[in-house]
């Protein structure tokens, strides 16, 4: 009940530039086109990877290929034996269930050690997971120097901790029951 309903692999050894370029056409598919079937986002991002129409989301991945391939001036060709290994093992008339917008309210500024106060319209209600987040890079706490490197089996679990804090961007979370509209706060820590 809780496994995996389709798979997508490959059938023998694929490359990284061959499986970027589909990977890159699944994620245009899912998110912009948002087709109503997991088949139709295949046929598509598959179609894109061999098309010979320049695409800009291929120029970099194309870019680092010319340079690491040792078929370098024939690209195209990796992208088609690549649509050949990969398949689809499930269902390709699956329904997918795209994202909706949810319309949240919030102050344009808030203060260390405040509340800020939420207003969302939803249209689901259900659980709802909300996170006060950081940018992207940017770290919610101050790490401890390290002059050294501590090989000892609690130098390695503090550095797995430091890691895990390092990739954790949430200052605050709560998960709740809500209707389609309501109001929440989250306090901003110190």
């Amino acid at each position: 009940p809780r496994g995996p309903v389709a798979a997508l692999g490959g059938t023998r050894v694929t490359m990284p530039y061959g499986m970027a370029i589909l990977a890159q056409g699944l994620m245009k598919e899912l998110f912009t086109q948002q087709p109503q079937t997991l088949g139709e986002v295949l046929l598509a991002a598959k179609r894109q990877a061999v098309s010979r129409e320049p695409q800009d989301q291929h120029a970099w991945l194309d870019a680092v290929a010319k340079v690491l391939s040792p078929n370098a001036d024939d690209l195209i060709t990796e992208r088609h034996e690549h649509l050949q290994l990969f398949h689809l093992l499930g269902d390709p008339l699956l329904r997918l269930h795209h994202p909706q917008t949810v319309n949240v309210t919030a102050p344009a500024r808030v203060q260390v050690g405040e509340e800020i106060s939420l207003v969302c319209d939803s249209p689901v209600s259900g659980e709802c997971l909300i996170e006060l987040t950081s940018r992207r890079g940017q770290l919610t706490f101050k790490p401890a120097p390290r002059h050294t490197f501590d090989a000892s089996d609690a130098g390695m679990l503090a550095l797995t901790d430091v890691y895990q804090k390092a990739n954790d961007g949430r200052y605050a979370s709560q998960t709740a029951t809500v209707p389609r509209q309501f109001r929440t706060k989250l306090r901003v820590p110190e």
